[in-house]
Order: structure tokens, then C-alpha cells, then sequence
């Protein structure tokens, strides 16, 4: 068995639908967190134009902040964590600052092209998006709070099942 063989059976990339997952729930708590600064800057700033401004400019800082924040940090955003994955670099060290700031920037142009880059998550091996190509990074499962509240064969069998329908949908 050659390393990289080794790697792989040990190492569970996580997909395409567990990290879209994980990306909703970090949209859901990013919008709920803009909504409420964008409310209190509205009643501070008297001016509809000043509004928007504002709030288009703190919901790109907010972004930002919020997910190279906690990739640097913890390697994973609430939504990550909740689902079970986590970011590291191709040799299983945490990723830093730097590395979180450069796949943020990965993400902006995944983005821009249509989301192409995201959804190569679903046909590359080790299950990577071009940010991911662009960072160096993977985003390998763990254990997640959620997870946690299922037995440990019902949680096997559920990421058993993902692992199955996107090998039969993708040959991944």
C-alpha cells in the first residue's frame, strides 16, 4: 500500500452536501449577525444612502472576520463544527492565519466563476474545491456536537450512506 494509499483509508474527507450544509448554517448565523448590526447602524445613520453603505460594507467585514477568524482559530466555523468537518492543510497541520486569509480569498473566486469552484468539491479527489487547490488545504470529518447525539453505528451508517450516494451519483 503505497502512503498515499494509507493516507486515504485513514483520512474521511468530507463532501460535497456535508460541507454545503455546514456553509448554510454559517449563512444563517452571518445574515442573523448583519440583520442586527444593519438594524442598529439604521437607527444610528439617518440616511437611506449612509444605510446601505454601511450595511454592505459591514456584511463584507463581517464575512470576513467571521470565517478566516475561526478557520485560523479553530480550523472550523460553527457550521462546520455543528456538521462534523474541519479545515487543515495537506499534511494535517492547522492552518494559521495566512492560509485561513488566502482560501477566504479562494472563496471569493470560487464565487466569481459561478460557483464552478465549489462545486468541484464533488469531483476531486480528497473531495477539494478550488479554494481549497488555491489554500492547500482538505477539509477532513470529525466528531461533531450533533453527531455526538446519535449512537456511534447510526452515525456510521448515516456518514456510510452520504459516502455511498455521492461514490453512486459522482464515482467519488
Amino acid at each position: 500500500m503505497s502512503d498515499m494509499e494509507a493516507e486515504t483509508a485513514q483520512t474521511r474527507y468530507a463532501g460535497f452536501w456535508r460541507r454545503l450544509a455546514a456553509y448554510f448554517i454559517d449563512g444563517i448565523i452571518i445574515g442573523i449577525v448583519t440583520a442586527i448590526i444593519y438594524f442598529i447602524t439604521s437607527i444610528l445613520v439617518f440616511r437611506n444612502v449612509y444605510i446601505a453603505i454601511v450595511g454592505s460594507l459591514l456584511s463584507i467585514i463581517i464575512s470576513i472576520v467571521y470565517f478566516v477568524g475561526f478557520w485560523a482559530w479553530l480550523g472550523q466555523t460553527p457550521g462546520k463544527m455543528a456538521i462534523g468537518v474541519k479545515i487543515v492543510k495537506l499534511d494535517g497541520s492547522p492552518i494559521g492565519f495566512g492560509v485561513a486569509l488566502l482560501r477566504f480569498i479562494g472563496y471569493i473566486i470560487s464565487s466569481i466563476i459561478l460557483y464552478i469552484g465549489f462545486l468541484m468539491i464533488a469531483f476531486l479527489g480528497r473531495k477539494r474545491g478550488l479554494h481549497d487547490l488555491i489554500a492547500g488545504t482538505v477539509v477532513i470529518s470529525e466528531p461533531s456536537a450533533i453527531l455526538e447525539l446519535l449512537t456511534r453505528t447510526e452515525r456510521e451508517a448515516a456518514l456510510d450512506r452520504m459516502d455511498e450516494l455521492q461514490t453512486e451519483y459522482h464515482g467519488l
